[in-house]
């Protein structure tokens, strides 16, 4: 549930940065990442023994969200300008199609 916090925090926004793409790559990345870990019942000092004791303990929802909300940003920024041009050739191919 967590998962979608930002695709619903970043639909209040004026200008959101995030569009489906991104949303959908994102929710996927952090759920991956959450059932990949507790199915091998890992933690996080599991994967960073040497870390500090505080990150060691850190909640692997939190490691997910923060992967989750990265790769929404990154897909989104890249996905923005294909949408852009398919818009705009389908917006071109309705005109000459009227004309």
């Amino acid at each position: 549930m967590s998962q979608l916090t930002p695709a619903v925090v970043t639909s209040f926004m004026k200008r959101n940065p995030l569009n489906k793409y991104g949303v959908f790559a994102g929710v996927t990345v952090g759920v991956l990442i959450v059932a990949y870990i507790n199915l091998i019942g890992a933690t996080m000092g599991t994967f960073f023994p040497a870390a500090p004791s505080w990150f060691q303990d850190l909640n692997v929802g939190i490691v997910a969200l923060l992967a989750n909300i990265v790769v929404s940003l990154i897909v989104s920024a890249a996905t923005r300008s294909l949408s852009a041009s398919r818009d705009s050739a389908a917006a071109e191919r309705a005109a000459v199609k009227g004309a």
